[in-house]
């Protein structure tokens, strides 16, 4: 209180009656005892002061007053005791190596480095004797930790990308990363490079024959087919893991300027000579005709062997009863639908362009695959980029498997030709030379989206995603959930896709129709096809993409 309405008040006022004054005694360990030998006089306790001057030792919390002043022997010296009471009260040790008995309790105190107040490390230890050890201590010092890769598959080397820090470790855990594809255990740093379909085995960037560490032992020889019969010419030897354009893997080739000459045949007449044999043959296998009116059994047989324009494979004439191609019957006049009604037509026909009518607005030159899963297969989009999920209209690209343009939509056909339950596959090829497909998917009764599971490829598995939550309307051209189509006359749908992505654990394979990229990251890219190194069709690889539909 202002007492004498000065404006000062207490210790601010020159006039105080110091006979109120109290006397505090300085507290600088913080244990609320005060150093007798430390005191001041004022009206209200400054900071660091206590009201009692009881304190044995103002400069160790854990010396109070002399009644608590007890000891205990401290082994390790590291400044804490094993609790009990070895000797006091005192206010000084009563001997060397004794430390306040109120200290915490040591833990160990056989370790100078093992005491409450120590930091907690990656030792197995616990240092700091809160029963907690490494890393379920909360006051670990984190820098002690080690970064671990995890190794899915057992092969000694871990992923960069999926890491995980700790002191012990964990299941799974390497302390060596570079591992490519963490899924395979063949595929690793150590790995030997070998020919196997454009893999990096040992995770170096380069696969194949653009390796140079390559297995030579794993090549495959190649032999020129320059009339492409399906026979190479000996001597035109190569040897890579890919197969080259114009190569196949014999050197049977009796002339490889005349595709009806294969390898050494025996030979048979040839009444119509129109260049296949009519009957069985004579004598050796030679690679030269005995003379005009012969040819080689190794061709397939002349169904009318006195008829010049009938044989295997000849153009087929339709309405007219004859078997011209030498299919088993004639070809009825009309334009069919599909390649399905083209191998219906003429269960013998071979890969390659026909043409076809899928709907009223025109009639088409496009490929069909004749051999894959029985066949029948309508190529209706291919690209040199990722597909879009918009149709367009037809291109000469359809006729090829090697298409040279960047038309990334769908044929507007395939709405047509593929109703709810047909059949799609989606496939890729790495590169302008492959002469193999990298993915092929087969999806039967999709419905355009359903979990989907391929009955010839266990690592490909599938589920429909949402992406950015667009389910309503569904994400397809039919909901499976109401059986509803959607409306005839609308595109694509924009906002949905079908996407798949490691719903098998080991498989990364992505089908998706926009541009949210591989798990939703848009600078991730459209791809189709593995999300590791690669990606079929995508800018730059040289790769192409290809869309058949099987009604």
């Amino acid at each position: 209180l202002d007492n004498d309405c000065d404006y000062y008040v207490d210790d601010s006022d020159p006039d105080l009656d110091t006979s109120t004054l109290t006397t505090w005694y300085a507290d600088l360990d913080g244990d609320g005892f005060g150093d007798p030998e430390s005191a001041t006089d004022t009206c209200q306790m400054p900071w660091f002061y206590a009201d009692n001057n009881l304190d044995c030792d103002d400069e160790d919390a854990y010396l109070g007053p002399i009644d608590t002043a007890y000891w205990s022997l401290d082994e390790d010296g590291d400044g804490f005791g094993v609790g009990s009471i070895d000797g006091g009260p005192s206010c000084t040790a009563p001997e060397p190596g004794m430390v306040p008995v109120l200290r915490p309790v040591d833990c160990d105190d056989e370790d100078p480095d093992v005491h409450p107040e120590a930091q907690e490390i990656c030792n197995g230890i616990d240092d700091d004797c809160d029963n907690d050890v490494d890393d379920a201590d909360e006051d670990l010092d984190t820098d002690t930790q080690t970064t671990w890769f995890m190794d899915n598959d057992g092969d000694g080397y871990g992923d960069e990308e999926d890491t995980g820090v700790s002191c012990d470790v964990p299941d799974d855990g390497v302390l060596i990363d570079g591992d490519c594809n963490d899924s395979n255990a063949a595929v690793n740093p150590d790995a030997i490079e070998i020919c196997n379909d454009g893999v990096d085995d040992d995770c170096d960037g380069e696969a194949d024959d653009d390796d140079p560490e390559l297995d030579e032992g794993t090549l495959t020889t190649w032999y020129v087919d320059a009339d492409e019969d399906g026979y190479g010419a000996a001597g035109s030897e190569i040897e890579t893991c890919n197969q080259p354009i114009n190569y196949v893997d014999n050197g049977d080739d009796c002339d490889d300027t005349d595709p009806m000459l294969g390898p050494p045949s025996q030979w048979a007449e040839d009444a119509d000579e129109d260049g296949y044999p009519s009957g069985d043959g004579e004598g050796e296998e030679t690679c030269f005709s005995p003379g005009p009116g012969f040819a080689p059994v190794s061709l397939e047989e002349d169904c009318l062997p006195d008829d010049p324009g009938a044989f295997p494979g000849a153009p087929e004439v339709c309405g007219d009863d004859i078997d011209q191609d030498c299919s088993g019957s004639d070809l009825p006049c009309g334009t069919p639908r599909s390649c399905v009604e083209v191998l219906a037509l003429n269960p013998e026909a071979p890969s390659g362009v026909y043409t076809i009518e899928p709907h009223e607005e025109g009639i088409y030159e496009v490929y069909c695959d004749m051999v894959t899963d029985d066949g029948g297969w309508t190529l209706v989009s291919s690209s040199t980029e990722p597909v879009a999920d918009q149709a367009v209209d037809w291109t000469e690209d359809l006729m090829s498997l090697s298409p040279e343009s960047d038309m990334v939509g769908v044929w507007r056909g395939m709405r047509v030709m593929a109703p709810g339950d047909a059949d799609i596959r989606f496939t890729c090829k790495d590169g302008p030379l492959s002469a193999f497909m990298r993915v092929d998917l087969s999806f039967y009764d999709i419905h355009w989206y359903e979990e989907i599971t391929t009955g010839e490829d266990f690592q490909s598995c599938f589920s429909e995603g949402d992406g950015a939550g667009y389910d309503d309307p569904a994400p397809a051209r039919r909901n499976n959930l109401t059986g509803a189509f959607r409306a005839e006359g609308d595109d694509w749908d924009a906002d949905g896709y079908l996407e798949g992505e490691s719903a098998c654990g080991t498989s990364d394979f992505t089908v998706d129709f926009d541009d949210r990229g591989v798990g939703g990251d848009p600078s991730d890219g459209t791809d189709w096809g593995y999300d590791e190194d690669i990606k079929c069709g995508s800018e730059g690889s040289g790769g192409a993409w290809f869309i058949f539909v099987r009604e």
